[in-house]
């Protein structure tokens, strides 16, 4: 009996294989595709609409407008206490400043001369103030304040009858000159705007003894070398022994810079002499 042998290879092995697989197919409609879930739009809810919150409009930063009048009444006021306390409304060392301080001056010199000066009166002029008062003659005498420079809320400088005042103050700076035990110290000078006249003013401190001081006569020595004598002064008829007096002395028409020569005497007369001393600086 003859064995016959099978050899299979894996060749025919795979080749059934692919065969029996070959027949079975996957029909994909026979898989149930999962059931979509029903989705409704839900109905948006009723939202009330925000009310507007009212807000107040911030109001802008404003600078207050610089009032002079505080300072022009101090000045119109013609009492040297009020006009030196209404400095702290200047800028210190400033033309208002020496303003102030040289008019105080002028009105000390005629309170300790026996005059009474009358406040003023002031009223609104345009672009400034008017300030007017009665002169000797019955007549009105008026300045005229206006250009105010302010500078950290203070006023810096000014105007008198449309006139830059700067250039017409001089300011003493504290420097003295004794003569015959009698101390004279300038204090201040001023060229005036409507008369343009200079008047001076010198405080007189005496020591030992009383003397009489002749403002009327004294006379002054401009920068050019002109010399004038005073057209009128200010003095007290006598300074007693260990006082002081403020007195004042005009001169017409001439420039700041110069030189005083101030002649007293004892009170009897029987001992005559002066001084002379400078127009110092703005200070």
């Amino acid at each position: 009996m003859t064995t016959k042998r099978v050899v299979v290879t894996l060749a025919t092995l795979a080749g059934l294989a692919l065969t029996s697989c070959a027949g079975v197919s996957v029909d994909a409609t026979d898989q149930k595709s999962p059931t979509a879930a029903t989705t409704q739009k839900a109905k948006p809810k009723p939202t009330a609409t925000p009310t507007p919150t009212p807000t107040t409009p911030t109001p802008k930063a404003t600078t207050p407008k610089y009032d002079p009048k505080p300072y022009l009444e101090a000045l119109a006021s013609y009492d040297p206490d009020r006009m030196l306390a209404a400095r702290k409304l200047a800028v210190p060392g400033s033309v208002a400043d020496a303003y102030l301080r040289q008019q105080a001056d002028l009105v000390t010199a005629d309170l300790d001369a026996g005059i009474t000066d009358y406040p003023g009166t002031l009223t609104r002029d345009g672009d400034g103030y008017r300030d007017c008062e009665t002169g000797d003659d019955g007549r009105d005498v008026c300045n005229h304040f206006a250009g105010f420079v302010v500078h950290g809320g203070k006023l810096a400088d000014l105007t008198v009858n449309r006139m830059q005042i700067g250039p017409r103050l001089t300011m003493g700076n504290g420097s003295t000159v004794t003569a015959h035990g009698v101390t004279f110290q300038f204090r201040s000078a001023y060229k005036t705007t409507s008369q343009n006249a200079l008047w001076v003013v010198v405080k007189v401190t005496t020591s030992r003894g009383a003397i009489n001081v002749f403002p009327s006569s004294a006379t002054y020595r401009a920068p050019d070398g002109a010399q004038r004598t005073a057209a009128d002064g200010k003095a007290p008829d006598e300074i007693a022994a260990r006082s002081s007096s403020t007195v004042a002395a005009v001169f017409p028409g001439v420039s700041p810079g110069g030189a005083v020569t101030l002649p007293f005497s004892s009170p009897d007369g029987m001992e005559d002499w002066s001084v002379r001393f400078s127009v110092g600086r703005r200070g």
